[in-house]
């Protein structure tokens, strides 16, 4: 009985040793954000009205861990690398300032935009992957549509697959390519509208 009691204390010092080396805690998570381009877009002097959205992710999105790949089928989220924001809602303010540098126009207006709008072309988007492999490539897939909101027409639809390769190593990396590939997104977008309206 007394050999379990000694062996008890010991454990019980044990793993309050352990604790105090370490702190007590487990180590902090690291935030990230997309950033997008803050000086105004230079203005054209028929701008075009632009609706942006609605905007959907895949459902394995949706959770504040940045996902990577391990392998082709297998997704892993860390709890210490996290989105500083909701992920849909970064892609849309991210989109948002690069369609409108690209289009120069100030009149790109997010979904749900106002009734009153004069929205000239509507682009939706359904982004089915946004993940990459650390230290390798990052990889878009997305199916994007383009509505002429007075014809009530499809114009344009078009799935698209991008890929990255990392220019560094860890989670900074990776969201660089991430933010990297929706700018290319933007500008196949700009392209067409441009073509549609030349």
């Amino acid at each position: 009985m007394e050999k379990k009691k000694s062996l008890l204390k010991l454990i019980l010092i044990s793993f309050l040793l352990t604790a105090c080396a370490f702190g007590g805690r487990s180590p902090d998570p690291h935030y990230y954000l997309m950033g997008y381009n803050l000086e105004p877009a230079l203005q054209q002097d028929n701008p075009l009205v632009l609706g942006l959205g609605p905007i959907t992710i895949a459902d394995y999105l949706t959770r504040p861990q940045i996902v990577t790949r391990s392998s082709g089928n297998e997704v892993s989220y860390n709890d210490l690398h996290r989105w500083a924001s909701g992920l849909r809602e970064n892609i849309m303010d991210v989109l948002v300032s690069d369609l409108s540098h690209q289009l120069g126009s100030h009149l790109v207006i997010p979904y749900p935009w106002p009734k009153n709008s004069r929205i000239i072309y509507q682009v939706i988007l359904d982004i089915q992957r946004l993940d990459g492999t650390l230290n390798e490539q990052a990889i878009l897939h997305v199916r994007w549509h383009l509505i002429n909101r007075q014809t009530k027409q499809l114009e344009f639809t078009e799935p698209v697959t991008l890929i990255q390769p990392l220019t560094g190593q860890g989670y900074n990396s990776l969201v660089d390519a991430e933010r990297f590939l929706l700018e290319q997104l933007s500008i196949r977008i700009a392209n067409k509208l441009s073509d549609l309206r030349s």
